[in-house]
């Protein structure tokens, strides 16, 4: 009998496998049983697709996503914390996405980097909105 880890090391395996299109299928079912089954992977997977991949996706499904994503930072897990941050980065609060990017540098190498190099002009066009954006040179 596979106890309740095991599988959803499996499902997240599968989710995995075709995202990188070595298998058939459809991603979003199987993040859908993840995240209901408490998995912090899946949950912070699905609130990354809901938030910025599906416009177009119920807000009840979406507030959802933003509560899982705030209980897995609550739980310092490293995707989590960088989400968060980089949702309010786009939003133009440059100061929560500072707190946010150094609760995720406590935890991961990258972010720490991002936090040493921190700037305040980025290549996104969705900056210009708050006169923030800066070509890449």
């Amino acid at each position: 009998m596979i106890d309740r880890l095991e599988y959803g090391e499996k499902l997240f395996a599968r989710v995995d496998s075709i995202e990188r299109h070595r298998t058939a299928g459809h991603i979003m079912p199987i993040l859908w049983k993840l995240a209901l089954r408490q998995n912090l992977a899946g949950q912070t997977e699905l609130a990354r697709l809901l938030t910025f991949f599906e416009p177009d996706e119920l807000p009840k499904s979406r507030i959802l996503a933003a509560h899982w994503l705030r209980r897995a930072a609550a739980r310092c897990h490293a995707t989590a914390l960088h989400n968060i941050a980089v949702t309010h980065r786009n939003s133009g609060a440059m100061g929560k996405y500072r707190y946010w990017l150094a609760r995720a540098a406590r935890i991961d190498p990258a972010d720490r980097e991002e936090l040493k190099q921190f700037r305040i002009r980025f290549p996104h066009t969705i900056m210009r909105r708050w006169h923030r954006y800066a070509r890449e040179r």
